[in-house]
């Protein structure tokens, strides 16, 4: 029996980007023909309030709604706690000062260093995100930089943490993704091999041991509980993926636990977000995630190992890159103790 507790939401706000970047994996650029208006921007504020979990905002490119200022304002007003995920371009000492006022912890999204992100992102995306950084370092907001694992960023690694701490972030993190959107067609591309994959988050362990009176060190991925229960046997893990715990909820007000698979369990014009999520355990959908939580459904060796109750692989990428939701996560390279060598 899956054990259903909300501890967080992301609200995707807008399809609007000023950037067009290859590993978007949100089909970047112009918005949605009907994104929530700030009327229901600020409804869906105060439903996300009575749940007293955090929300992180992120888009596209959040700072291009108009009304994000305004929806901030409400949230510190509801007295929410608030990520935002920007990549810095629109974020002047104005934007500044107003998203500290509103108490917005900031993280800033990057491609990678300054030859990749202006090669990526376009002529001073750099610069205008390093000094974005700086302004709410500044003001005490800045949470973090993250940076997208790709091949592109697989060398550069000890140099990106150095920035965030030269800035003053409190976290540097490598995000994931599976392949959804334009990025279905450039995965293989842009994708560490299962090899690359597996030393760098090593080697993020290991800068996450060495720096922890500097900076937090950590990447958003399925497999990073079985490389920290391989270095620290004794520490007590729950189940990375987050199918039971949180929602994201689209432009237009759709609700996921898991956009990448398209799992859509309601629609906050028809439903509001409380009945959503207390439906979810007792929906088809909820009948899924529990057998993709289950052992027993899941095939190949993610089914077969030993570290399956705190990993289990990504079955969003699974199911993107196989067709099958059930199969194993084709981007581990561990083989189980159980698991024949092969």
């Amino acid at each position: 029996m899956v054990d259903f507790e909300l501890k967080y939401i992301v609200w995707s706000c807008t399809k609007l980007c000023n950037f067009y970047c290859i590993h978007c994996a949100k089909d970047a650029g112009d918005p949605l023909p009907d994104e929530l208006t700030t009327a229901e921007a600020r409804s869906l504020l105060g439903q996300i309030a009575e749940f007293q979990v955090p929300l992180f905002i992120a888009g596209v490119e959040p700072l291009m709604r108009k009304d994000i200022l305004e929806l901030t304002r409400y949230s510190a007003e509801l007295g929410m706690d608030v990520y935002l995920k920007t990549n810095g371009w629109y974020l002047d000492d104005q934007v500044a000062e107003q998203l500290a006022a509103h108490k917005v912890k900031v993280i800033i999204g990057m491609s990678g260093n300054e030859e990749v992100q202006e090669r990526v992102r376009g002529k001073g995306s750099f610069q205008r995100a390093v000094d974005a950084a700086k302004r709410t370092a500044q003001r005490g907001n800045l949470l973090g930089i993250s940076v997208w694992l790709t091949k592109f960023t697989l060398d550069q690694i000890p140099e990106l943490i150095d920035l965030a701490i030269s800035v003053g972030a409190k976290e540097f993190s490598l995000a994931d993704y599976t392949p959804q959107g334009r990025t279905k067609e450039i995965y293989k591309r842009l994708m560490p091999s299962p090899q690359e994959y597996e030393k760098t988050l090593h080697d993020i362990y290991r800068y996450y041991k060495e720096l922890q009176d500097k900076i937090i060190v950590f990447p958003y991925t399925i497999f990073s509980r079985r490389i920290m229960k391989t270095k620290e046997p004794q520490m007590e893990l729950t189940k990375a993926c987050s199918l039971h715990d949180w929602l994201e909820i689209s432009e237009d007000g759709k609700v996921y636990p898991c956009r990448s698979m398209e799992l859509l369990v309601g629609d906050i014009r028809k439903q509001p977000l409380k009945t959503i999520w207390e439906k979810l355990p007792y929906s088809d959908t909820g009948d899924l995630i529990g057998k993709l939580y289950s052992r027993e459904h899941i095939r190949g060796k993610c089914g077969q190992c030993e570290y399956f109750d705190i990993c289990g692989g990504c079955r969003a990428r699974a199911r993107a890159m196989t067709g099958d939701m059930f199969a194993a996560d084709p981007a581990c390279p561990y083989i189980p103790s159980s698991s024949p060598k092969i």
